[in-house]
């Protein structure tokens, strides 16, 4: 059947700017910058938020439990993240305005005349589409104005946020942004393994499964961390076996050999061993460690371990665990950065602090 050619729908220009990741070349910003758009240094009020009432008395956010107190600062972070980005396009919106007014020129005209004309050739038409191809799945005549808006328009936010980026730098433009303290989790870490010394200043609590490639990633920072640290860091490995009834297994396993005061070697091996775990690797690692089998076998059958990776992962749902790893740093959850340089800077900076006082 024959296909007929229709006009490109409106939003498949979103489609082409998703693929494009909206992030083009930025053009640097060319050009003095004069007048101002405000006439009041006053930041506005903000409006009140919802707030819970019990029994009459107002409950604060950092006295909810620690899972609602979490998502609360996570929507207060976004919500505070996106209000900047819309107050920096207002600023520089009013900023062009009154540029416009003191001028005598249109709007249009006062930004061409700071930005300049925005082209896009043929061969920045065709290398997007050459490398979106199998995602635009379109015919490349339906698509190219398409295309060509998105870049225009991915290129005339770069160099508007240039233009912004100047106006800061010159004391015309500021938005303030309000932090939200995060809250504190605790946990009862009384005969949990651990590594490092019981005493240091900074604790960090782990929830994560033997199965899970970031898992072993972590871990390995978090080792690495503990021997350069000894007396500075202790490390705190709770089971959150999401991955299965082999991942639980493993914590039962993990939590036999501690049994026998070998948990972290036998932690150790399961993610040495990670790309070839079995459902036999429970015991022959056990094995490979030299631990007493029999006992081995007996506890891994008994409730004692079943009971304590129950208790772990209630720990972890507790606090809204929902993926592996979980890290939390003196109660701190940490949610950014990679596995790697980053988490290890970031305890190395909480240990620093405790330094300080």
């Amino acid at each position: 059947m024959s296909e007929t050619r229709k006009p490109i729908p409106a939003f498949y220009i979103g489609i082409v700017m998703f693929a494009a990741g909206l992030l083009v070349s930025t053009l640097l910003l060319k050009g003095p910058f004069s007048g101002s758009a405000t006439t009041d240094d006053t930041p506005s009020s903000q409006p009140n938020q919802a707030s819970l009432k019990l029994n009459g008395k107002v409950v604060a956010d950092d006295a909810l439990p620690y899972v609602f107190a979490a998502e609360i600062t996570e929507l207060n972070n976004r919500a505070s993240e996106r209000r900047v980005q819309i107050l920096r396009q207002a600023g520089l919106e009013l900023h062009l305005n009154a540029l416009a007014r003191e001028q005598g020129k249109t709007l249009a005209e006062v930004t061409e005349g700071l930005i300049g004309p925005i082209n896009i050739t043929e061969e920045e038409t065709n290398q997007f589409y050459n490398e979106n191809e199998s995602r635009i799945g379109r015919p490349f005549y339906e698509v190219k104005e398409a295309i060509e808006n998105a870049l225009r328009q991915d290129k005339l936010a770069s160099q508007r946020e240039e233009l912004t980026k100047g106006l800061e730098k010159q004391g015309i433009l500021a938005v303030s942004q309000p932090t939200f303290s995060a809250p504190v989790a605790s946990f009862d870490l009384s005969n949990l393994p651990s590594a490092g010394s019981e005493k240091a200043p900074v604790t960090i609590v782990e929830f994560a499964d033997y199965r899970c490639s970031h898992c072993k990633k972590a871990s390995h920072t978090l080792k690495e961390v503990v021997e350069a640290h000894p007396e500075q860091v202790r490390w705190v490995m709770l089971d959150f076996p999401l991955l299965g009834g082999q991942s639980r297994q493993l914590a039962i396993g993990a939590y036999c050999a501690g049994e026998q005061n070998r948990f972290w070697d036998y932690h150790h091996a399961l993610f040495a061993a990670q790309d070839s775990l079995t459902k036999d690797s429970v015991n022959t690692i056990a094995a490979d460690l030299g631990l007493d089998t029999t006992k081995f076998e007996a506890c891994v059958t008994g409730d004692a371990a079943a009971d304590r990776v129950d208790l772990s992962q209630k720990m972890g749902m507790s606090v809204g665990v929902k993926g592996t790893p979980a890290i939390f740093i003196n109660g701190l959850a940490y949610t950014t950065g990679n596995l790697e340089d980053d988490l290890k800077q970031t305890i190395e900076q909480a240990i620093a602090s405790k330094r300080q006082h």
